[in-house]
């Protein structure tokens, strides 16, 4: 069962109308409609390189996380050199991801915004086709984090 099913309430973000399960509001990452210190759980499943501004959404995050409340993201990152080159030609090259991580900028920007890292898991891409030779040529990984928010 997962967590989701577990809640006694979920609530989606999605700055397009979705049809979903559970109630969504329509809003940015960076500009969260809710109280500080709301929920117990946050969940960012390959949102965060989406997102115009990953420090704002962190930060938004962070501040509607109850104290010690879960944070469980998951996003793609390259090798630092490569994650600079992609953001210096991101724009024309690759519209859709306005940001690219590297391991060690996921953890400052968790850091930075009260967020200290509990669990971390690094794996290869589950993808085929040219997505993946892609992936791998440009030694893209997936990353997985459970973080706790500091009181």
């Amino acid at each position: 069962m997962c967590v989701i099913e577990r809640a006694s309430l979920a609530i989606g973000v999605d700055p397009t109308t979705i049809i979903s399960n559970f109630p969504t509001v329509v809003c940015v990452g960076e500009a969260l409609p809710f109280t500080s210190n709301l929920f117990d759980v946050a969940i960012c499943f390959n949102v965060l390189d989406h997102v115009i501004e990953p420090k704002r959404a962190t930060q938004e995050i962070s501040r509607t996380l109850a104290p010690e409340g879960m944070f469980f993201l998951s996003t793609h990152v390259f090798p630092r050199y490569i994650s600079k080159i992609l953001d210096a030609i991101s724009p024309p090259v690759d519209k859709p991801h306005p940001c690219h991580f590297s391991t060690f900028k996921v953890r400052l920007l968790l850091n930075m915004n009260g967020l200290s890292v509990v669990q971390s898991k690094t794996s290869g891409l589950d993808v085929n086709g040219i997505k993946a030779k892609l992936g791998r040529l440009m030694r893209v990984k997936k990353i997985c984090i459970i973080a706790k928010k500091r009181t």
